[in-house]
Parts: C-alpha cells; structure tokens; sequence
C-alpha cells in the first residue's frame, strides 16, 4: 500500500451552501481537491476512494465557521497556505478554506460545540421566560428517530446558554455536546425556549471544542 501523508483542513461553509446535505458536501470535497490538482491519498482494492473524514457532520441549513475536514495525500504538503489557495479558486460560493496543517490529535477528542442561533419567532420581552425553559431541571423537545418522534431531554446535553436582544428577534450562544456519543442540534434548544417545534431559527457553528473545552485543532 502507498504510503499516506495526513493533512488536516478548516473550512467556512456559509451562504447558499449551507443547504447541501452532508453526502453532497464530501462529493463536492472530491471534485475541487480533484481540479486544484490535490494529490489525494485513495485506497487500494477493487472500489479506490480518496480518503475524507469530516470532524462533525453539519446539520442541513446550518452555516459553520470552522468546520474541520482530514485527508491524506500521496505526498508531503510544503506549503499549506498556497494549497488552501489553491482549493479556493476552484471551490463554490460560501466554501473557503481556511488554514491546513498536520493533525495530532484525532477527531473522536471533538466533545462541545458553540453555536451562535437566531430565533425569528421571538422578541426581546421573551428573554427571561426562554432562558428558564432551557436552564431548569428539565426541557423536553420533540426529536425526529426516523419516521417517527420521541421525547428528549436536552438539559443534559447543554454546557451553557446565554440570550440577547437581536435586531430580527433573539440571539441565542449556546455551548452544547457535539462529541462521537452526544450530539445536540441547537435547532432543539431554539424548540424548547419558544415551546413548540418547528421554531424558525438560523444557525451557525461558530468553533469546536475538546473535553476541556478549548478549541479544537
């Protein structure tokens, strides 16, 4: 087998490409690192492919600001800054690649993220109820388990939480599990401080965390 050279990617996704589901994103990862020329790393065997390997899948609609993608190459990156500048003059509207370097530390040590949540269907008067519905004891939302619904529980699943006033309703900045067993959807936090599903609310990922909650890198 060839030998691999591992290469850790941070990217932006925002804008109009928030709306590509996570099969499609790795599809259009392949097809610009194939035209910058990116000398990927693929298997061996009857069906070769290119390995991809995302930090934490991006929910559908959701805008992330350092999303985290690993592959390897068939050689050594000498310089990253001209690869990521590479992959960005060939890369769609609202994917841009950010900064590239050897990874040290696996995916799996991903445990929090923060996002940054704007509920529309709210005003700055419903601050103090919202915020008590998502920091009690406990706050049950409706998850969707394949065709059906079940109860949740997202207390256990929220780090912390703090709201303000925003010019089109309320900014919610949430620090919430985001790791390989625990996952929360901020959309759920949005859901159980309104009080009903479905709550309109855009959503950005603003960092990812480790289990001391630094930055992840």
């Amino acid at each position: 087998m060839s030998e691999k050279f591992k290469l850790r990617f941070e990217f932006e996704k925002s804008g109009r490409i928030r709306f590509i589901s996570h099969l499609d994103l790795l599809r259009v990862m392949q097809r610009v690192f194939k035209r910058a020329g990116v000398p990927l790393w693929h298997s061996e065997g009857f069906n070769p492919h290119p390995y991809i390997a995302f930090g934490q899948p991006l929910s559908l609609g959701h805008e992330g600001l350092c999303e985290i993608v690993d592959t390897a190459l068939t050689e050594e990156c000498a310089d990253p800054a001209a690869l990521c500048a590479a992959i960005n003059a060939v890369a769609p509207e609202g994917l841009r690649m950010l900064r590239a370097w050897v990874p040290t530390r696996p995916l799996k040590e991903i445990v929090y993220a923060d996002y940054e949540t704007l509920v529309f269907d709210a005003a700055e008067a419903d601050i103090p109820e919202m915020l008590s519905r998502v920091t009690g004891e406990k706050c049950v939302v409706l998850k969707k388990s394949g065709k059906k619904f079940v109860e949740l529980d997202i207390i256990p699943l929220i780090r912390s939480v703090k709201m303000e006033p925003a010019a089109e309703g309320v900014r919610i900045l949430s620090r919430v599990a985001c790791g390989a067993s625990k996952v929360l959807n901020p959309q759920y936090i949005a859901d159980g401080a309104v009080g009903r599903q479905g709550v309109s609310a855009r959503h950005k990922r603003i960092c990812l965390l480790d289990g001391e909650e630094n930055i992840f890198c």
